[in-house]
């Protein structure tokens, strides 16, 4: 039994011994060669979370080592590793990881509020490397040169130095998360898929470099997409087809636990092969690859009649070094957006400090984001040539921003997965979001 829908209510879903092996066998030939005598695999996300449980059922197999962490104490920058001290992994060591966007997003932050600390010519001959391998990378030629004098170093520091694949789920990795992850950790593979087909869909080869795109159909599935034409997204648009993506095979459960209409609803028989409906709307690339665009849950029409997609905008919004997590909320009455973030407080009070250089203590982070007009104003632009240079409509952008105290994870407003739990973050700042409203 595995668990879906925990933004809102769970679902329980029947998950068969077949479902988990044909999509494990099938994501094992994307992840080429494995050895038992050296790979490592290091355990901190929940079992609950079916990318996790195929991951682990697949070392288990093949005898590979696992390492079990948690959230709490998996990196430096965890809140459970007493500064100092060694996190989990690097004193584990692993060879191959499985992540989620936002601890990505998070190893990228800390690393480069590293780099910001180091002198302009280290920051500079980093960058000049950065975009030589890049390139490099790019065109699909050697890097061991740079490798072994730049971002080996970088790799040990971070992920424990043996890192040497990445293969991310759960949620589409940005762009500029997944070039760096790429460049100073190790290539990273992008797979796409739900509890309800098992985590399997469609995932990239090790050797591919295209961003943004969850790769090609694995073995065990088949996808078809189907129109949304509320929302302009049909499988004849051109130059590539667009619509909701349905996954068929013999990875797509049973369905789910005790709800009959639910499991009609979304899972169906055409042409003789079981489908599930996802809820994601995607785009057939020309090289066969599949590129998440939007997802109807997340599409609200504004009174306008505009829609906005708030995982394109938090995605936008969590690059900012000021930004440890956010949650846009976007009412279908109102003509406009706004946003709840959790700050980065060591971020925020370098930037008071920048605007007030006597400003050498700092009792209060929060009261200061509140009164600072100035501090205000100064974020609030970030959060604006961000969304922009992201490509962001106009009518997307937030128009006011609340920063809140809680940390969302020990609240219970996000899922063992990290995701946002809507529901619960909008009556938890129920009064919050009025006021960002009538401002």
């Amino acid at each position: 039994m595995g668990l879906s829908g925990s933004t809102g209510n769970p679902k329980g879903v029947m998950i068969t011994h077949e479902n988990l092996l044909v999509t494990l066998n099938a994501l094992l030939t994307r992840l080429g060669d494995v050895s038992r005598k050296v790979e490592t695999y290091v355990c901190y996300l929940p079992l609950a979370h079916v990318l996790e449980l195929v991951c682990e059922f697949g070392c288990v197999f093949n005898g590979i080592r696992l390492a079990y962490s948690s959230p709490q104490t998996l990196t430096d920058n965890s809140t459970g590793v007493i500064k100092g001290h060694l996190s989990d992994i690097r004193l584990a060591k692993p060879t191959i990881l499985a992540t989620v966007p936002i601890v990505l997003e998070r190893l990228s932050k800390g690393f480069y509020e590293k780099l910001r600390e180091a002198p302009w010519l280290k920051q500079t001959l980093f960058k000049m490397a950065y975009e030589q391998k890049l390139a490099l990378f790019k065109a699909s030629r050697n890097t061991r040169l740079l490798d072994r004098i730049v971002f080996k170093p970088i790799n040990r520091l971070v992920l424990g130095g043996e890192v040497r694949l990445i293969l991310s789920g759960g949620a589409l990795l940005s762009k500029d998360v997944q070039e760096l992850a790429q460049v100073c950790f190790g290539p990273v593979l992008q797979a796409y898929g739900l509890t309800e087909t098992c985590v399997g869909a469609t995932a990239m080869y090790p050797h591919q470099v295209q961003s943004e795109t969850c790769g090609s159909v694995i073995p065990c599935s088949e996808i078809r997409l189907r129109d949304w034409a509320e929302a302009g997204y049909r499988a004849t648009d051109k130059p590539n087809p667009r619509g909701e993506i349905l996954v068929g095979g013999d990875n797509i459960t049973m369905g789910y636990f005790k709800m009959p209409e639910k499991t009609r609803e979304d899972y169906r028989v055409i042409d003789g092969v079981k489908y599930f409906a996802t809820g994601d709307i995607g785009e057939v690339l020309p090289n066969g690859n599949l590129k998440i665009i939007d997802r109807k849950k997340d599409l609200v029409k504004l009174q306008g009649g505009e829609y906005v997609s708030l995982n394109k905008l938090e995605n936008a919004i969590k690059l900012l070094p000021f930004v440890d997590n956010c949650c846009v909320i976007a009412n279908p009455l109102k003509a406009h957006c706004v946003c709840l973030i959790c700050p980065n407080v060591i971020r925020v009070a370098d930037t008071i400090r920048s605007i007030d250089m006597s400003a050498r203590t700092i009792i209060d982070v929060y009261e200061e984001l509140n009164e600072n007009k100035k501090l205000r104003t100064m974020l609030y632009k970030e959060l604006y040539d961000e969304c922009a240079r992201q490509n962001c409509d106009r009518f997307e952008i937030p128009t006011a921003v609340k920063f809140v105290r809680e940390i969302w994870l020990d609240c219970g407003l996000l899922t063992d997965s990290f995701k946002l739990k809507r529901k619960e973050i909008e009556s938890f700042y129920s009064k919050d979001i009025q006021k960002l409203y009538e401002q």
